[in-house]
């Protein structure tokens, strides 16, 4: 196993083409659907990596980096994805990486 890999999103199909991806490559990847289930996998599973969707029913994945950085929840590096490039306005200064509509 190269890394253990939370992918976290409401869309079946963004979850099984990243799972696809990265167990092709040797990852072990453990999915959630909605917020709740990411924290809760998160904290179960310990991953490596997380990637989310930034906007989902329950938590979302901007909540979970908050209270990653607060303490509330294990550190972890994050990959914060959208099908809504607007949504990335207005996103707090801690994601100097993020570039609006791309």
């Amino acid at each position: 196993m190269i890394a253990q890999i939370l992918i976290a999103d409401d869309s079946s199909d963004i979850v099984m083409v990243l799972d696809e991806y990265l167990s092709g490559k040797g990852n072990r990847v453990i999915a959630a659907s909605d917020g709740y289930q990411l924290a809760q996998k998160a904290e179960e599973h310990r991953p490596h990596l997380i990637i989310t969707d930034i906007q989902m029913p329950g938590i979302s994945g901007e909540s979970l980096v908050d209270r990653m950085l607060a303490g509330e929840a294990p550190l972890v590096p994050t990959v914060i994805l959208s099908g809504y490039p607007r949504r990335f306005e207005g996103l707090p200064e801690w994601l100097p990486c993020v570039r609006k509509g791309e």
